[in-house]
């Protein structure tokens, strides 16, 4: 048997995650891992998405600095491999996130107890 060695300030937090996500991200999705895990997928890809664009925009002076590199991202923004990037960028998000909150319900789901109930 497990002993709870939880302080009562993690009990307090663990409960209030659990209580918004479940109250307000998850009404009537209670044990379905799977519509969870979608919706933390969907934000990590809006996060990800922009930390992109706002990491291309430190380059783009260097960019527009050097014929070499106008070169080579022209060449990058009109090869099929672009669009590829793109989506291999989406679907790596979308796992990552999934992943992520999926085993986060389920860690709660297993401290709490709930998980075999």
């Amino acid at each position: 048997m497990i002993e709870n060695k939880l302080t009562e300030k993690q009990e307090k937090f663990i409960d209030k995650f659990y209580f918004v996500t479940e109250k307000y991200l998850f009404p009537k999705t209670k044990g379905k891992y799977f519509l969870k895990g979608s919706i933390g997928a969907i934000l990590f890809f809006i996060v990800e998405f922009f930390s992109v664009f706002k990491s291309f925009g430190g380059y783009q002076k260097q960019i527009q600095e050097s014929k070499e590199l106008q070169h080579y991202f022209q060449m990058l923004t009109h090869s099929p491999l672009y669009f590829v990037m793109w989506i291999a960028l989406f679907l790596l998000a979308f796992i990552i996130g999934y992943i992520g909150l999926t085993l986060a319900h389920i860690l709660i789901d297993w401290v709490r107890g709930n998980l075999l109930k």
